[in-house]
């Protein structure tokens, strides 16, 4: 691939947003919740759309949204987690919805394998001015009453510590590592930081080892949402 232009980004972006996702019109009436579009796609133009292979997509942000509004209405109790941070898009989102839900004193952490410091390639158009760390990507996204936290290191990690720490998960984005294994051993660990009520939201269903590791999890009530072949999400509610 030839070097990426700015004409590039603003091309698959524009193209991505003329694209319609039924399936996520319809979810959002059924939780009741539903994020701006301006809102989304203002965040998304430089932290969700990356030039590779497979078109952009940024649906999991209105899933997030939807499903963490609802479940804070319901009042579950815990914090918030992002797997597989990137450029912060979904930690955003989730902050976003805590923010509009009034829900004071929640924290979200968000972990990668790169630390949230450096200065790597993410794929955006960002980029195109020098590498930049995730607090320069997020500047100016952040919702200012949400304690948003980034961490390196990997999600085994972040996760143990939060569990010795006695943490409690209400709701957890897992993007990470798309295999079967690690994707099994982020689920045994939320499963023992989360009660009742908490949710925890699959990316990249599509994937076969990732839906292979999500197929059954053992104390969650699961559910597909199915946008098309190349995008498909998983959550599940624990019993």
């Amino acid at each position: 691939m030839s070097k990426p232009e700015r004409e590039d980004y603003a091309r698959i972006f524009e193209e991505e947003c003329a694209r319609s996702y039924p399936v996520m019109d319809e979810f959002e009436t059924e939780c009741g919740y539903a994020l701006e579009s301006d809102l989304l796609e203002g965040a998304a133009r430089t932290l969700a759309c990356p030039l590779k292979v497979n078109t952009p997509n940024w649906q999991h942000g209105r899933a997030i949204y939807a499903l963490v509004r609802r479940l804070l209405a319901a009042g579950i109790k815990g914090n918030f987690i992002d797997i597989g941070t990137a450029k912060g898009f979904s930690a955003v989102v989730a902050g976003w919805a805590i923010e509009d839900a009034g829900a004071e004193g929640r924290t979200v952490y968000s972990v990668d394998v790169m630390e949230p410091d450096s200065r790597e390639r993410r794929n955006s158009v960002l980029e195109l001015d020098g590498f930049k760390t995730i607090a320069e990507y997020t500047s100016g996204h952040l919702a200012q009453s949400v304690n948003t936290r980034f961490f390196g290191g990997g999600s085994q990690s972040l996760l143990t510590d939060l569990l010795l720490e006695g943490e409690q998960i209400a709701f957890a984005f897992v993007d990470g590592k798309h295999s079967t294994d690690a994707v099994r051993r982020e689920i045994d660990l939320l499963r023992k930081l989360q009660t009742t009520g908490a949710v925890v939201l699959f990316d990249d269903v599509q994937i076969p080892a990732v839906a292979a590791a999500v197929g059954s999890v053992p104390g969650y009530k699961m559910r597909r949402l199915i946008l098309s072949d190349a995008r498909q999400y998983a959550f599940g509610t624990r019993l």
